[in-house]
This record gives C-alpha cells, structure tokens and sequence, in this order.
C-alpha cells in the first residue's frame, strides 16, 4: 500500500476556515525520504508540499488511465453490512446499490438540473466505483463544461481569498500552498441547490430528509496555482460525505489508504503507521487511488465517516501539486437529525 508523506494538498474547508485534520510531522523536502508522523496525528511541522513537482511528472503522463485504481481484485465484494439503520447514527450510510457495486464497475444515473441557464437539464451521469474502504466514486460529466465555466466566471469576479485551514494554533497556511478561494450560496445560482439535492439523493438516501441548509454546505470555489497543493488530511469533524467537482480537468487526488489490505483503521495512529511503512514518491501509483486524467465536468464522491459514526480513516487524502492552474469545487454534506426535518417542513 501506500506511504502517507505529506507533500500534499486536496479539497478544502469551511468559510475560508476548516476543520481537516492533517497527518504530517517532519519538514524539508519530501523526495526519497520516509517520514517520522507524529503520534497525535495532529499538526506539527509541514513538509512543503511544493518540492520537486518535475520529480512527479510520470503522474500525468499521457499512457496513464483516466483513474489508476490499484489494491484489491477489482471483483472484490465489500464486507457484509452488519449494524442496523439507526436515525440517530451520524453517517445514515451508503445506498444498498452503490455499496454493493463491485469495485472497477459502473452505473448510470440520472440527473435533471442546470446551472444558471447554461445547458439542457438532463444527462446520464456514469458513477464508477474506485474503492470499496472508502466508499470512493468517480462521476462522469456530472457537470458540462459551460457549467464548470459558470463557477470559474463566478469566482474570478469576485476577491477571492487566500485557502486557510487551522488547527491547534499552528500557522494553517503551511499546509496548503499557492490557493485562493470563494463561496457561492446554494440558494444564489439557479440550479445549484437542485445539483446539491440530487447527489443527496443518490449517495445519502437513508438521511431523513434534505435540508437547504444544514445537509450540504454552500459550493466552495478553489483556484490552485501551478505547484499549488494540499497537505494529506481528513476532512474533519460532521462532513459525512464529500463530493468534489472538476472544473477545467487538473485533478491528481490521491488516496493512499483507499482499499489497504489491513482493513478499517481503529485510529488515526493506525492510518499513520500503515502509510508511514512504505511514504516513498514512487509507491503513488502502487496502491491506493490516484484520480488522474479526469475531464472537465468530472467529480469523484467519497464518505468520510463509517455507518457507526467512526472516522473512516482510509479516506485521508491530498491534492497533489499542480501541473498547471486548477480549479475545483466541493460540496460537503452533513447528517441531519428527524426533528431538524420537521423544523424545517414547519417553517
């Protein structure tokens, strides 16, 4: 499996201010080296995630698929599902038929919505199946490219922020390097809360309801420079489901823990020392999931907590440097309780 080195960074936090929970410890340059992470997991000193981007370039190589997928035979079936649906639970769980689906095989969808006027409201979306332990999907042609444009238009007409994620009083912009972004409201763009409600509907249909504004967070806008990247991290604290758009094709998102042989990991610690065994450059395209190669359009979703409430911790993962400006999007969807349901069916 994969070594978890820290030279990265991927999709990003709340309100230019979040919660991920990074997995990193030594400084200087990552090449060749096998890290020492810290015990907490919690943040320390970074290692700068851009070093030696030419060291990298076999990532984006033309041969390369539009997702290497490696790990466990993709005919492996995922684990049989043993704890009951529970209302209460954090994380409802995946669909029946999404969890079921052998890992290297797709569905179709369909999706009937569109962005401020700028294409047709329907379209089949194909959801390829990336990893069993996370649940992680690729979706194809989620969005058009008129619509990606929509969202970059929207960004670079407004200031847009320098990317800030904290923890523990330690300087956040060490862990995210050369990125800028905004906010769009869900209520704001035409078709945009209809977008957000259409993937709830499809990955969290066990949630009770969905809620405006407290089941998905508003669209957050990401402009990466060239070399700009995101450290290895967990999505932090109450986002049970992550879903991450593509806006002009520049991805390199990487999971190292995605499938790892041993199984769920109990703790952060056990995410650490699994990926610290083998943290080498070149081990990236040996297990784990890289999402490369992708199209404008493209978004991968993936759930950060189990069906028990526990931190799904092989979800960690990182953006790494860019090969040339980027642009992403990401909706982060959270549990919502019965009586917040009818609060808001009252209203």
């Amino acid at each position: 499996m994969i070594g978890l080195f820290s030279i990265f960074c991927a999709s990003l936090c709340c309100s230019g201010v979040g919660n991920a929970w990074f997995l990193g410890n030594s400084p200087g340059p990552f090449l060749g080296r096998h890290w020492q992470l810290s015990e907490q997991a919690s943040l320390g000193s970074h290692i700068p995630c851009r070093t030696g981007r030419s060291s990298l370039v076999f990532l984006s190589s033309p041969k390369s698929t539009t997702v290497s997928v490696s790990g466990a035979d993709s005919s492996e079936s995922p684990p049989p599902r043993t704890i009951p649906y529970d209302p209460d639970l954090l994380y409802m769980g995946i669909s029946e038929e999404l969890d079921l689906l052998p890992k290297g095989t797709s569905l179709q969808k369909a999706f009937s919505f569109t962005i401020d006027n700028a294409c047709p409201d329907n379209r089949t979306v194909e959801i390829l199946k990336l990893s069993q332990r996370p649940p992680l999907f690729l979706l194809k042609g989620v969005l058009t490219p008129q619509e990606c444009q929509v969202f970059m238009d929207f960004a670079n007409s407004q200031p847009l922020q320098v990317a800030e994620t904290r923890q523990g009083g330690t300087d956040s912009q060490e862990y995210r390097v050369g990125s800028q972004m905004t906010w769009i409201p869900n209520n704001t763009m035409q078709g945009l809360q209809d977008l957000a409600q259409q993937i709830h509907a499809t990955f969290l249909p066990h949630e009770p309801c969905f809620h405006p504004s407290q089941s998905v967070e508003d669209l957050q806008v990401v402009h990466y420079d060239p070399d700009g990247c995101y450290n290895l991290h967990h999505d932090g604290a109450l986002r049970i489901l992550t879903v991450l758009y593509y806006l002009n094709g520049v991805s390199d998102t990487w999971f190292p823990c995605a499938d790892a042989p041993v199984g769920r990991f109990a703790s952060r610690q056990g995410a650490i020392d699994f990926a610290n065994s083998s943290a080498h450059p070149s081990n990236i395209l040996r297990g784990g999931v890289l999402a490369s190669q992708v199209q404008p359009g493209d978004a991968i979703a993936f759930y950060n907590y189990f069906q028990d409430a526990a931190f799904e911790w092989n979800a960690i993962h990182a953006g790494l440097p860019a090969t040339s400006d980027k642009w992403i999007a990401t909706h982060w969807y959270h549990h919502v309780r019965p009586s917040q349901c009818n609060e808001y069916k009252t209203s």
